[in-house]
């Protein structure tokens, strides 16, 4: 008695119920990634003038807002945003830490 295996049709595919988030670069426009293909360009430009050192260190808002940037571009695991301000002599905490340690200082004040 041969084996005898009957192939059974294959089910019909339904299409990706991908949703759709805001893109991150502000714009407003949805999209099923992160950004819209191009839109990272903003924040890819923050990291190179960080990594490079162009930007005006006397306002340490923009500098927290530009490392603050390479945090979120690159993930809170990598610490390349910890490392690019070591290298460039700055002292930077996350944007949690940050706001942790200012809950903490209010509610002991």
């Amino acid at each position: 008695m041969t084996n005898v295996t009957k192939r059974l049709p294959s089910l019909p595919s339904l299409p990706s119920a991908k949703s759709f988030v805001r893109c991150d670069c502000g714009c407003g426009l949805l999209c099923q990634n992160r950004f819209r293909p191009g839109h990272d360009s903003k924040l890819k430009g923050y990291v190179t003038r960080v990594r490079a050192g162009v930007w005006d260190r006397t306002n340490p808002t923009d500098v927290t807002a530009q490392l603050d940037a390479v945090h979120e571009f690159f993930g809170p695991d990598s610490g390349e945003a910890r490392h690019t301000a070591k290298e460039l002599g700055v002292s930077w905490k996350p944007k949690a830490e940050r706001e942790a340690e200012a809950a903490k200082a209010k509610k002991t004040a």
